[in-house]
């Protein structure tokens, strides 16, 4: 009964134990999602604002896509078009257009891809937050890395 109070007081005592790989593994996992998910809704808000005058391109994300057609233009008539739609919860990020030249030969550029704003319609340039992920994940990390240093001073204190 003794070996086991004492292993038990000697766990308790050392409780506060360094997280193994797949704990961070997975921490780091839940961090990103959380940090994914408020800059999906973030641009999808910003998206809806400017009428598709800003998109979100990130590392992560759910592109559906569907046929379409281009009217008016018969430079751009002879692709295969493609209308595809990033969202999250329903709230779209990002609209493009993407047209494949059936038939190219190599070197040739075999396809286009063109931003539409929120009604279908092209529009001459988007601005692609897609940089905020690494700027947010590197944010997180230094802000993580900084607690850590600050709890290891009050402890050795």
């Amino acid at each position: 009964m003794t070996d086991y109070k004492e292993a038990s007081f000697a766990d308790a005592v050392a409780w506060p134990r360094r997280p193994g790989i797949w704990r961070r593994f997975l921490a780091a996992l839940i961090d990103y999602l959380v940090i994914l998910i408020a800059l999906y809704l973030l641009v999808g808000a910003l998206f809806l604002l400017t009428n598709g005058g800003v998109k979100g391109s990130f590392w992560l994300n759910w592109k559906l896509c569907q046929e379409g057609t281009v009217h008016g233009a018969p430079t751009l008539a002879r692709y295969d078009w493609q209308v595809c739609r990033t969202s999250v919860l329903g709230l779209p990020v990002a609209i493009w257009s993407v047209g494949t030249a059936p038939g190219s030969k190599p070197g040739e550029t075999s396809s286009i891809s063109i931003d539409l704003d929120s009604q279908g319609n092209f529009r001459p340039a988007a601005l692609d937050l897609g940089f905020l992920e690494l700027i947010a994940l590197a944010i997180r990390t230094a802000a993580r890395n900084r607690l850590a240093s600050q709890r290891a001073v009050h402890r050795s204190a």
